[in-house]
């Protein structure tokens, strides 16, 4: 329980300190979409290896080698929890981005950092 709430903390004290970096990365996002891509993914990655580091998970990632490095690649995860998307992301070997449930597009300060990270969070039809 501790650990969770470790985590839950440094997430919530990374997205509110957090916030100067959204508008550093607006501003790098006016001039080089690019460089914003990278840079959010490297503050969001370096965010996730902390959580994973307080949470106590030791990861051990089979099959990387296999994954192809000059082509596009579809991963598909079984969501169990919130944590598979913290676990999957900091694996994943270039800029990516998730399909999020709509609710998610509410959430203060979280929303624009996986707006960053070309999250996309799709519209119901009625």
């Amino acid at each position: 329980m501790i650990r969770f709430i470790l985590c839950v903390s440094f997430l919530f004290w990374f997205l509110v300190l957090g916030s100067p970096l959204l508008v550093t990365e607006w501003i790098i996002g006016k001039f080089n979409p690019d460089v914003k891509s990278r840079s959010s993914l490297a503050i969001v990655n370096w965010a996730f290896r902390n959580v994973i580091r307080l949470a106590g998970v030791k990861v051990i990632a089979k099959g990387e080698e296999r994954i192809p490095k000059d082509t596009a690649v579809l991963y598909v995860g079984n969501h169990r929890s919130y944590f598979d998307v913290i676990l999957t992301y900091v694996r994943v070997p270039r800029p990516t981005g998730y399909i999020a449930k709509k609710e998610m597009e509410k959430a203060p300060l979280l929303s624009n950092w996986m707006r960053n990270l070309h999250c996309l969070f799709p519209q119901l039809l009625n």
